[in-house]
C-alpha cells in the first residue's frame, strides 16, 4: 500500500469512528482520483472534517461538492423506496430489502455510503404483480437478465427486482443459496416486509463481495462495508459465518480477507496474501475492471473450452450471437416472430459494424488480452487468495 493509499484508508477510519489524528495528505490529484474511482468522496470528506486534517480550499470544496450531491441522492434514494415498499405492501407483494440500502443505515451519515441502484428481492411468482406496481409508479422495466429486473424512471433511482440472491451461473455459489427466500424471516408488524438475521446477511453480503472480487474486481466501498458491518453488529458471530462459508469453499478468502481489513483499519502487520488482496482491490474501481471481467469469464470458460483458443472463440461467438431473450429487448418485433432470430443477428452485426467502431476496438482489445498466460496468472492470483471457481461444466 502507498503512503497516499494509506493516507484514504485512514480518512474512511476517521469518517467512521468520528476521531482520528489528522492524516498527511501530499498528493491532492491523486486522493481525488481514488475517490473517483471507488467513489468515495464522501466518507474522505468528513474523514478530513474528523480528523483535522488540512487541504487546499479547492480540494476539499470538490469533496464537499459530491458530498452535498450524495445527500440529495440519499434523499431520493430512500423517498423511491419507501413509496415502492409501500405500494408493494398494499397489493400483498413480499419483499427484501438488500444491500446498500440496509447497509447506510450502519454509517454515521448515510450519504457516506452511496449507491447506484436499490435491490430488492421478491417472489418469482409475484413479479407480475410487482410489474403492474412499477408501471403504476412510472417505472419502465429495461433489462430482464439472469437473477434481476432492472426498472428505470426518469429522476428516481433504478430499482433492481431480485429473483434470486446470486445468479445461477455463479453455479457453485448458487448451489448453497438458491433464491434465498430459506434464509429470509418475516420483520416485526410488517407480514410483507423480510430480512436476514445478522449472521446470514454477513454470510450473503460476503458471498456477494467474493463473487465481484473474481468476477472481476471490486472497490474500497464494499470492504469497508464489512467492516463497517463489523464494526457497528456485535451480535455477529464470525465463527458461525465462517461454517456457513465452509460450504462454498469461501473460509479460506474470509480469512484472507479478515486478515486484510486489520491491514487497513487496525494497523495489523500485512502479508503476501493480504497485499494481494488490497492491490486488486484498489486497481479496480467500484465496479471491477473491464480487463479482468474478460479474463475471469475466460477462466470459467476454459474449465470446459479447455484451451485459450476455445475460449476466445467461445466467447466471441456468445458476444455477436446473443442470446434471444437479449435479441428481444434490441428487437422486440423478435417476440411475435422468433423464427427471425438468425435474420435479426445478421441485422445487429451489420448495425455494430456501421455505427460502433469504438465498441468493436474495446473488443476487439479484450481478446487481444486472452491469452494462455494471462488466463493462467488471473488463475493463479485467486487461488492465492483462496478464491477458485468451484463447479465443472
Amino acid at each position: 500500500m502507498t503512503e497516499q493509499e494509506r493516507c484514504v484508508i485512514n480518512l474512511i477510519k476517521a469518517a467512521i469512528v468520528g476521531e482520528g489524528a489528522a492524516v498527511s495528505v501530499d498528493n491532492e490529484a491523486a486522493l481525488l482520483r481514488l475517490a473517483s474511482m471507488h467513489q468515495i468522496h464522501s466518507l474522505l470528506c468528513y474523514g478530513i472534517l474528523e480528523s483535522k486534517t488540512v487541504v487546499s480550499a479547492d480540494c476539499l470544496e470538490k469533496l464537499q461538492t459530491e458530498t452535498i450531491k450524495n445527500a440529495a441522492l440519499d434523499e431520493r434514494q430512500r423517498y423511491d423506496y419507501e413509496t415502492i415498499a409501500s405500494s408493494f405492501e398494499a397489493e400483498g407483494i413480499e419483499y427484501l430489502p438488500l444491500k446498500g440500502i440496509e447497509l447506510k443505515r450502519l454509517y454515521p451519515k448515510s450519504e457516506m455510503r452511496p449507491m447506484s441502484d436499490i435491490d430488492i428481492l421478491i417472489r418469482t411468482e409475484q413479479y407480475k404483480k410487482a410489474a403492474k406496481v412499477m408501471s403504476a409508479l412510472g417505472y419502465t422495466e429495461e433489462v430482464e437478465s439472469d437473477h434481476e429486473w432492472i426498472w428505470n424512471k426518469t429522476d428516481a433511482t433504478a430499482i433492481e427486482l431480485h429473483r434470486r440472491l446470486i445468479p445461477s451461473y455463479n453455479k457453485d455459489f448458487y448451489a448453497s443459496f438458491g433464491e434465498g427466500w430459506q434464509l429470509a424471516v418475516q420483520s416485526d408488524n410488517n407480514k410483507y416486509r423480510y430480512h436476514l438475521e445478522v449472521n446470514e446477511n454477513f454470510y450473503y453480503l460476503f458471498t456477494h463481495f467474493a463473487k465481484h472480487y473474481r468476477d472481476g474486481g471490486i472497490g474500497i466501498r464494499h470492504i469497508t462495508d464489512l467492516w463497517v458491518y463489523m464494526l457497528k453488529t456485535p451480535s455477529l458471530d464470525k465463527e458461525k459465518v465462517r461454517q456457513m462459508l465452509t460450504e462454498v469453499k469461501l473460509d479460506q478468502f474470509f480469512d484472507n480477507t479478515l486478515k486484510t481489513i486489520a491491514v487497513w483499519f487496525d494497523d495489523a502487520p500485512s502479508d503476501e496474501v493480504a497485499d494481494a488482496i488490497t492491490r486488486h482491490i484498489l486497481l479496480s474501481g467500484s465496479y471491477g475492471k473491464t480487463e479482468n471481467k474478460a479474463l475471469s469469464a475466460a477462466v470459467k470458460s476454459e474449465i470446459s473450452a479447455g484451451t485459450a483458443k476455445g475460449t476466445r472463440f467461445r466467447m466471441l461467438w456468445n458476444t455477436v450471437f446473443l442470446p434471444y431473450k437479449h435479441m428481444c429487448k434490441k428487437y422486440p418485433s423478435l417476440k411475435k416472430c422468433p423464427i427471425l432470430l438468425p435474420l435479426f443477428w445478421f441485422v445487429r452485426i451489420i448495425d455494430v459494424l456501421l455505427h460502433k467502431p469504438d465498441a468493436i476496438k474495446k473488443k476487439q482489445n479484450e481478446f487481444k488480452n486472452i491469452t494462455s498466460q494471462n488466463i493462467e496468472d488471473y488463475h493463479n492470483s485467486l487461488k492465492l487468495v483462496g478464491l477458485d471457481y468451484n463447479f465443472k461444466e
